[in-house]
């Protein structure tokens, strides 16, 4: 069944980018989340607060898929890669 609401110059759901950000990647929900969503395909920009964290998800859920950012509670610096 096709979306009517997306019928913007040939655009279709399929043909929308797959991209994913999410935070707290590092641990918990946010970790079952990035692993979970970049398993179905997505591409996922997952926030970290530690290396080790990060390679940890990369390994596991592979580096085509999660691409993560070190970031800090009190600060959205590691997000400068989104602009």
């Amino acid at each position: 069944m096709e979306n009517p609401e997306v019928k913007a110059e040939g655009l279709t759901a399929e043909s929308l980018p797959r991209s994913v950000v999410i935070t707290g990647a590092s641990s918990g929900i946010g970790r079952a989340s990035a692993l979970l969503i970049a398993r179905e395909g997505f591409q996922v920009l997952a926030g970290v607060r530690r290396e080790a964290d990060a390679r940890k998800l990369v390994e596991e859920g592979g580096s085509s898929q999660i691409s993560p950012v070190m970031t800090t509670s009190n600060s959205i610096r590691g997000w400068q890669r989104l602009g």
